[in-house]
């Protein structure tokens, strides 16, 4: 279970860092072409969704853990299931105590 989160946040990881490079080029771009008075206001716009994108990432995977951690919790990771009929055997015996 827990390896299974690992892979999936690293998979997050890498995905994320590709596509953050992308965007950067793509708007290191966009700011070379414009004058420096609306360079600046658009590169303020941008760090605000810089800030933003990474509050909701990081509220993305304390989700990730958190589900992960209740779920470790409430499902039985070693509990073989249960033999059939074995409730049926369990109450037989424990009628018979009960009549002894």
């Amino acid at each position: 279970m827990i390896g299974t989160l690992i892979i999936v946040l690293l998979i997050l990881a890498v995905g994320t860092r590709a596509s953050d490079a992308l965007e950067v080029r793509q708007q290191e771009i966009v700011l070379g072409k414009l004058a420096v008075p609306e360079a600046h206001d658009y590169y303020q716009r941008l760090r605000r969704r810089v800030w933003r994108a990474r509050v909701l990432r990081g509220i993305a995977v304390l989700a990730l853990i958190t589900l992960a951690y209740t779920a470790r919790r409430l499902l039985p990771v070693d509990a073989a299931p249960p033999a059939p009929g074995a409730g049926a055997a369990r109450a037989a015996a424990h009628h018979r105590t009960q009549r002894t």
